[in-house]
């Protein structure tokens, strides 16, 4: 798909949402200013938060591989993007990663809860952090409840819910097959590196810690604000970008690049301006970045991105799928050069 959009010339975007927020389009600009230096590493965290995780990879629409995908490319895909921008024009090269699904299983189950399947007749239920009553019987009506239940919210509704459907579910008695943690590592053509943190057990919700180093200071940053060290003046000074919507200001930012985008291939005297910011190749570039970090932690391997790519591009769907993940495309899931396509 991203060869033909090269050859077609249109407008095409993905709602990679993080590079567009306000907050990370300014730690771009640090990097990119080269006040502080030239960048050598970054250390990337996504607390993804532990009822979120039990809502949408444990007990939700994202728990299990084979009808969705595996929760590098689910969650955090964009932030695996992310880290590609930082250190573009420089692109990756080498992927090592460790992950697994750690404590969601049922062997990690209290004994107190016995044969209970459902948290609504669970002996365990008062003192479990991811009590389904806990988490949508607290009298909000907002995300998360408001995703289980149809119309307006209310407590026969979410009850409902909670004794026929999967959000009752016990988190150690569910269908998920997907990391509840991983960690990727990788290294770009100009030899810097980056870490990446996955984790669902965290109280912070998505609000992601970001450390960056670069020869002449350094930034650290929690998705809010971020702070820049100067090694040669030893200041530091506080920033916060204003924020509109909902991450942080990155749903806005991706609509705002796209009609930006669309109204200057309508220009005659524009016709060669990208409003979207980076070409279709980084997109393209992006995802199979996740699938390669996939394939190092199935294969326990480091993995050659170059190789990956010409893997994949000469067809080798078969070897490459049997270790990244997902089923047949006769079947219900996708392939891998579905998913990249997609």
């Amino acid at each position: 798909m991203a060869d033909e959009v090269e050859k077609a010339g249109i407008v095409f975007a993905v709602a990679h949402i993080l590079r567009y927020s306000k907050y990370n389009q300014a730690l771009r600009e640090v990097i990119a200013s080269g006040s502080l230096g030239r960048l050598v590493n970054v250390v990337h965290v996504e607390p993804v938060g532990h009822y979120h995780f039990a809502h949408s990879y444990v007990r939700g629409n994202w728990n299990q591989e084979a009808k969705s995908s595996f929760s590098l490319m689910t969650k955090s895909c964009h932030d695996i993007d992310l880290l590609c921008h930082f250190f573009a024009p420089a692109t990756p090269v080498r992927f090592s990663s460790f992950g697994s699904l750690n404590h969601f299983t049922r062997s990690e189950k209290p004994v107190e809860a016995g044969s209970a399947t459902r948290c609504l007749d669970c002996a365990a239920e008062p003192t479990c952090p991811y009590s389904a009553k806990r988490i949508y019987l607290n009298g909000n009506t907002g995300w998360p409840v408001s995703a289980i239940v149809d119309g307006e919210v209310t407590r026969e509704k979410v009850v409902r819910e909670l004794e026929d459907g999967p959000y009752g579910m016990c988190v150690y008695e569910s269908l998920n097959d997907v990391c509840d943690n991983q960690v990727v590592n990788i290294e770009f053509s100009n030899g810097t590196t980056a870490s990446f943190t996955m984790v669902a057990f965290t109280k912070l919700i998505c609000e992601r810690q970001t450390r960056i180093h670069l020869t002449h200071g350094e930034v650290t940053g929690d998705s809010n604000s971020y702070s820049t060290t100067n090694f040669r003046t030893n200041q530091t000074e506080r920033h916060r970008p204003s924020f509109m919507d909902a991450h942080g200001d990155g749903d806005m930012g991706v609509i705002r690049a796209f009609v930006r985008a669309v109204s200057q291939r309508m220009d005659p005297n524009n016709q060669d301006s990208d409003g979207l910011g980076y070409p279709v190749s980084e997109v393209l570039r992006s995802h199979l970045a996740v699938f390669c970090a996939e394939k190092a932690r199935r294969t326990g391997s480091v993995v050659l991105f170059e190789e990956f790519e010409r893997e994949v591009r000469q067809g080798m769907t078969s070897s490459v799928h049997e270790k990244v993940g997902g089923v047949d495309c006769e079947d219900k899931g996708p392939k891998v050069t579905i998913e990249i396509d997609s």
